[in-house]
């Protein structure tokens, strides 16, 4: 994903059993979030006492892995984001 003040400029899905990354069509990049959308995430989570578990990056400070879990009586509700490569703007 390709993040350009602040908003998804471009996202493409890496897939192993590819030998190319697929592009994702640009009516379909609203779906995607950015690293401010992680935190509005977690926040609005924890309001609603789901279980949330997130770890940070230790130099830049954006949630590196999220885990949330809406109601654990339910299969398929969780949501789980793990931010696999960061490259900031310098």
């Amino acid at each position: 994903m390709t993040v350009r003040h602040g908003g998804v400029t471009a996202v493409r899905y890496a897939r192993e059993d590819y030998i190319e990354d697929i592009p994702v069509p640009a009516e379909r990049l609203q779906w995607f979030r950015v690293v401010d959308d992680f935190f509005s995430l977690i926040e609005t989570a924890s309001a609603r006492e789901a279980l949330v578990r997130a770890s940070f990056d230790q130099e830049y400070g954006y949630p590196a892995a999220i885990f949330i879990d809406y109601d654990p009586d339910l299969v398929g509700d969780e949501v789980d984001i793990r931010v696999t490569a960061f490259y900031p703007v310098r």
